[in-house]
């Protein structure tokens, strides 16, 4: 299953949509590739630093799920408002 089936299950197929035709959310989408190769889950042995890092790429990570909801929702009401 690739990362916008699991993160995205509802809106995937929008989102490989929207990438091919909106730059800004191809580029939304490219940070948000890069950031969730590097979340995952820590040992327990792992210093503050570690979790605080992990903690900061789940922030990211969620504000740009939220950007990339936002984005598709802009492209429905500009072909809602193109085909009225």
């Amino acid at each position: 299953m690739d990362i916008w089936q699991k993160h995205f299950p509802h809106r995937w197929a929008e989102i490989a949509k929207g990438r091919s035709s909106d730059s800004i959310l191809d580029s939304i989408c490219r940070d948000f590739e890069l950031l969730i190769v590097n979340a995952r889950p820590l040992p327990a042995e792992a210093d503050q630093e570690a979790f605080q890092f992990q903690a900061n790429i789940r922030d990211s990570l969620k504000s740009l799920s939220e950007e990339i909801c936002m984005r598709l929702d802009l492209q429905d009401k500009d072909h809602t408002q193109r085909t009225d």
